[in-house]
């Protein structure tokens, strides 16, 4: 996976918090190096991270919700506009 170092650095934190067998990680954004999608293990919740000019540390977040008829097609429960690592650890920690 070809993804920013800001991206990067997220997983590695992410995994220090949260273990890995309790998420999946979603790249639906392959031309987005900057985006990263955080699933709970049903796909029925996508957290989708993103740190295209945010500063280091502080991320966009949308929280959304899978739809049972088009499972590819989200809808978005919630959005979040820079918040810190804190806050997105206990989004994570919510809702996967």
């Amino acid at each position: 996976m070809e993804k920013d170092e800001s991206i990067i650095e997220l997983i590695a934190e992410i995994n220090k918090e949260i273990s890995e067998n309790k998420y999946l990680l979603k790249d639906f954004w392959d031309g987005d190096l900057c985006a990263i999608g955080f699933s709970d293990l049903n796909e029925e919740i996508l957290i989708y991270v993103s740190t295209f000019q945010r500063e280091k540390g502080h991320y966009y977040v949308e929280i959304e919700k899978s739809n049972k008829e088009f499972p590819d097609k989200y809808h978005v429960l919630d959005k979040k506009d820079k918040i810190d690592f804190k806050e997105l650890k206990s989004i994570l920690q919510n809702y996967l």
